[in-house]
């Protein structure tokens, strides 16, 4: 496993806090699409676009839990 330096670590947890108000953000703006979509294609998109975001976040901390290092 590969270890990382204290640097390394605090630059990480940085780049993550930022990412996740983002990923906060972009939820309420979901939240808002949904409530205002006024079709099926609106509803969808929006969905896929969520399902997205919060996969690709997963997938991250399994690549990071699996191999200790970012992808």
């Amino acid at each position: 496993m590969r270890r990382y330096s204290p640097a390394s670590r605090l630059g990480d947890l940085a780049r993550r806090a930022v990412r996740y108000s983002q990923l906060s953000v972009d939820l309420h703006l979901a939240q808002t699409r949904l409530a205002r979509s006024e079709s099926m294609k609106g509803l969808e998109t929006t969905i896929y676009q969520t399902e997205r975001n919060l996969l690709l976040e997963i997938w991250e901390w399994f690549q990071i839990s699996q191999f200790g290092q970012e992808h």
